[in-house]
């Protein structure tokens, strides 16, 4: 299950709002992974958490047989 979040936000402030959960969140050129609070990404963008959110997917599991399909 896949939710969109359409909220203007930094990455600071969406980690913030967004304490529980795994969403793929998009910024300018690039694509990166929150899981409870943590940022998981490269190094390097670990430090800018001034970036805007353009756009924000909640992830979920459930009623999903946890098996890795690709189409």
């Amino acid at each position: 299950m896949v939710k969109r979040y359409g909220e203007k936000k930094t990455i600071k402030s969406f980690v913030q709002s967004h304490p529980v959960g795994t969403f793929l969140v998009m910024v300018a050129n690039h694509a990166l992974c929150i899981k409870d609070g943590e940022l998981l990404d490269w190094d390097s963008n670990k430090f800018q958490p001034t970036r805007k959110v353009v756009s924000a997917y909640r992830l979920s599991t459930k009623g999903i047989d946890n098996q890795l399909t690709l189409f």
